[in-house]
């Protein structure tokens, strides 16, 4: 049975769309880019909010998708 821990780390990302600031993320394992998600809020407060529970509770990227459906109005 294998002891090994993944680290998660999530990341911002933001992107200039019509002139208007968007702000994603970026899901680190091991220092590689796994998965990048752009243009998920335009509230910059709400992205930060959303990474940092992410990191703490080092969500798993198979349930990524289904966690910001719960958490985006």
């Amino acid at each position: 049975m294998s002891s090994e821990t993944r680290i998660f780390r999530y990341e911002m990302i933001t992107s200039m769309v019509c002139g208007i600031e968007r702000y994603g993320l970026i899901l680190k394992e091991e220092g590689k880019e796994d998965i990048v998600i752009e243009d998920i809020t335009v509230e910059k407060r709400m992205i930060e909010v959303i990474i940092a529970l992410f990191n703490r509770e080092q969500l798993s990227p198979l349930h990524l998708a289904d966690a910001l459906e719960d958490i985006l109005p």
